[in-house]
């Protein structure tokens, strides 16, 4: 009994460790995709969706391209946190989102 709740124990730690390793490496996939979907809600209706998902695509394609993963992470993360504390956003302030997401993407 004693054994095989080792071996079940040990089962699961490394089924966790799989998991964490998969999910590290679809976090900046994850944290984009909400970040996305949270502009695109807050957006007023008459904003256009295909602006906001091109310009989303864009930045994340230079990010990757350009090996600044990271730093378009950190990006995410702060519009994110901006993104909690509104339930509506104006389509000037979509468009000052999405220009920032534009900027060459760090140092």
């Amino acid at each position: 009994m004693r054994k095989r709740t080792y071996i079940i124990l040990a089962l699961l730690l490394i089924l966790g460790a799989a998991f964490l390793v998969v999910l590290r490496s679809y976090s900046l996939e994850i944290v984009h995709s909400v970040v996305l979907n949270a502009v695109i809600q807050r957006a007023p209706d008459s904003y256009p969706e295909y602006r906001i998902r091109e310009a989303f695509q864009s930045s994340y394609q230079t990010a990757v391209e350009s090996g600044r993963k990271e730093y378009y992470l950190e990006k995410l993360n702060a519009l994110s946190h901006r993104l909690e504390k509104v339930q509506s956003l104006e389509t000037d302030e979509v468009d000052r989102i999405l220009e920032e997401l534009s900027k060459p993407t760090a140092p």
